[in-house]
């Protein structure tokens, strides 16, 4: 028989009552989850105590929208409810609900009529949940969905995201190994990837970033800092891409927004092109010895950088310093393009027009007028 004591300690973590091991009894986190989850929506739950029946209520506090003497709701958006009271109120549950097929057909129209809108791939086997963060996300990005990991690879085949979010326990294919999968794959190693989970001792957050996540955030979350999290993740990406533009990197990459570690590794980076420009052997083997990464590294923090292959980035390093010698030199076009290591003039001509929208020397004409 619990003690009223013994009975308020039932919502915390792995409780243990008794210490005789015959009359043991215990819980894992299931209450304390359930508390955590009813006190991010302002609500409260208790326990008490009947005869032999234990009963738990909970209350949570419901807003109700003040409705114009027409009878016509004043907000619209008050008017609409959301995913999760849509989840919660449905009297068939996930039947009524539109299946992941069909709300990534509507997702895939509205990402063809907002081409400039971020996607974001959320993976919950949950339908719930899915609810939930489309709810919270859906203002300012267009959301996929899918139930597992395995499904999650279907939709990148078809299409990439801007940030993928994903539970770490489903079926077929759970979050882990859907983040390593993603992380360990050229075409994909660049999306930025949340883990979301139950979990949250110290040993499943390394578990997380070991296979390669860029955040971790353990339920029950706040909105807020979700919605944080992935905005700034993608701000960051976007910041990085726009100095990796610049004409001058070398002073681009010492600004304060960037990270040390990252701002260390582009100097690095830097310096064996800059220090190997001539070098037509330069390449991203080359770079994969100097900077003592393997191959897919090297890749996965480029494309994560600057959207770009290492392969690409060395060139692009090359015209950067084409536009410098153009515009400071009185070398030749012919040995401008064998001092930045390119050894075909006409290879050299086609990419400079490409990136540039005119040739070497009409780029020169231009800059002296």
């Amino acid at each position: 028989r619990l003690t009223d004591e013994q009975l308020q300690q039932l919502f915390e973590r792995f409780f243990v009552m008794n210490e005789k091991p015959d009359e043991q009894y215990s819980h894992g986190i299931g209450l304390t989850f359930t508390r955590q989850l009813v006190e991010l929506l302002k609500g409260n739950i208790s326990v008490s105590r009947e005869d032999s029946w234990i009963s738990f209520t909970v209350q949570i506090p419901l807003t109700i929208a003040e409705m114009p003497a027409d009878g016509a709701p004043a907000d619209d958006t008050q008017a609409t409810p959301s995913y999760l009271l849509q989840a919660i109120t449905a009297k068939t549950g996930a039947d009524t609900m539109i299946p992941v097929m069909e709300s990534n057909k509507r997702a895939l129209i509205d990402t063809l009529d907002q081409q400039a809108t971020m996607t974001i791939l959320v993976v919950d086997d949950e339908h719930g949940i899915r609810y939930l963060l489309k709810d919270i996300l859906n203002e300012q990005y267009i959301v996929y969905e899918a139930e597992n990991g395995k499904q999650a690879l279907d939709v990148l085949a078809n299409g990439l995201p801007d940030l993928i979010i994903s539970d770490v326990m489903m079926p077929e294919m759970d979050g882990l190994a859907l983040c390593r999968k993603v992380k360990n794959t050229p075409e994909t190693c660049h999306i930025p990837f949340i883990l979301l989970s139950a979990k949250s001792a110290v040993e499943d957050s390394i578990e997380g970033y070991d296979s390669g996540a860029d955040a971790y955030i353990p339920k029950p979350f706040h909105t807020r800092h979700l919605q944080i999290r992935v905005k700034k993740l993608l701000e960051y990406r976007a910041q990085i891409r726009e100095i990796m533009k610049q004409n001058d990197i070398g002073i681009a990459i010492n600004k304060e927004e960037i990270p040390d570690a990252d701002k260390q590794f582009l100097q690095q980076m830097l310096k064996a092109i800059n220090d190997n420009m001539d070098n037509i052997d330069l390449d991203a083997g080359f770079l994969e010895k100097t900077l003592a990464m393997s191959k897919i590294q090297l890749y996965r923090k480029m494309k994560s950088l600057s959207n770009m292959t290492p392969s690409e980035f060395i060139k692009h390093i090359r015209l950067q310093k084409a536009i410098y010698y153009l515009e400071t030199s009185q070398f030749s076009v012919a040995e401008i393009a064998y001092k930045v290591g390119f050894n075909n003039h006409s290879y050299f001509f086609r990419e400079f027009k490409k990136r540039y929208n005119c040739s070497p020397k009409e780029y020169r004409v231009k800059q002296q007028l």
